[in-house]
């Protein structure tokens, strides 16, 4: 089945970007290797939730094959080999949510062993501003004025924000402009290639893997920055307003992430204790 769909698949998603071709790619061989034998009727709800299956507490690499093979169908479905997409409604159960972040001896560690500047150029984009990596790879030269970064239009959510830029990256950004060949467009994107393209976030993703791997750090992900910069503002005794300034969350969107995701820590029990002993 999967086989005789494939050039269909090909055609209808022929357009989409180079990174996530290669996701689909990586996901497609898995698939044909399993089920390239099998005819379209063959390929039922249960047979695809026995392979959801399989995954265990990988979710987010379950989530990237069901993906493919739920696309994969739905093209079999408007070519009529099949009546229905077996992949929908399959009531899969969601992954707790995440926690992890990356702590001072991780960030050290990481920046350690970090061998292109580019990626560690986007690891402090990421933590000290707190936008996702979409938002991040959008950065622009002509947004930072040596203070801030402005018009920071989040993809997601529409946001319009303005960054006061940290020291540290600060000279993070200096440093890579002034080490660059010639000076950059302020149309070009921070994190542009040597041809001046966009830099895409599979390559991204997996060079900070690689560069977290490497520093022993193989449970911390790219994502998790986001989380660390709420982290640390909220261990700086940032307030709900302050916090959502910087990440674009509404108030109570900030109440509600802080009770799901951020994690308690010595920091902010420490700083309970000392506002508790001030308060004599």
């Amino acid at each position: 089945m999967v086989r005789r769909t494939l050039s269909c698949f090909g055609q209808v998603h022929a357009s989409q970007a180079e990174d996530e071709g290669q996701l689909y790619k990586r996901n497609l061989d898995r698939l044909v290797d399993a089920w390239g034998h099998l005819p379209a009727t063959e390929i039922t709800t249960g047979r695809v939730q026995r392979f959801t299956e399989t995954f265990g507490e990988r979710y987010s690499s379950r989530d990237d094959a069901l993906t493919v093979l739920r696309l994969i169908m739905e093209t079999a479905r408007r070519y009529e080999l099949i009546s229905h997409n077996p992949c929908s409604r399959l009531g899969l159960s969601k992954p707790p949510p995440r926690q992890a972040y990356w702590r001072d001896a991780d960030i050290e560690a990481f920046l350690k062993v970090c061998r292109d500047t580019r990626v560690a150029l986007a690891f402090k984009l990421a933590l000290y501003t707190g936008q996702r990596a979409g938002d991040v790879l959008a950065f622009r030269w002509g947004q930072y004025d040596g203070e801030q970064i402005t018009g920071i239009r989040q993809q997601k959510t529409g946001a319009l924000l303005n960054i006061p830029v940290h020291t540290e990256l600060r000279a993070a950004l200096d440093g890579y402009r002034a080490a660059l060949s010639v000076a950059p467009h302020p149309a070009m994107t921070m994190l542009a290639g040597r041809t001046g393209k966009p830099l895409p976030y599979t390559t991204l993703s997996w060079g900070i893997r690689d560069t977290a791997n490497r520093a022993g750090l193989d449970g911390l992900w790219l994502h998790d920055l986001r989380r660390t910069c709420v982290v640390k503002l909220a261990e700086a005794g940032c307030s709900t307003a302050e916090i959502g300034a910087i990440t674009g969350h509404s108030d109570q969107s900030v109440h509600r992430m802080m009770r799901t995701y951020l994690p308690k820590t010595f920091a902010m029990a420490r700083n309970a204790i000392t506002k508790l002993e001030k308060n004599r």
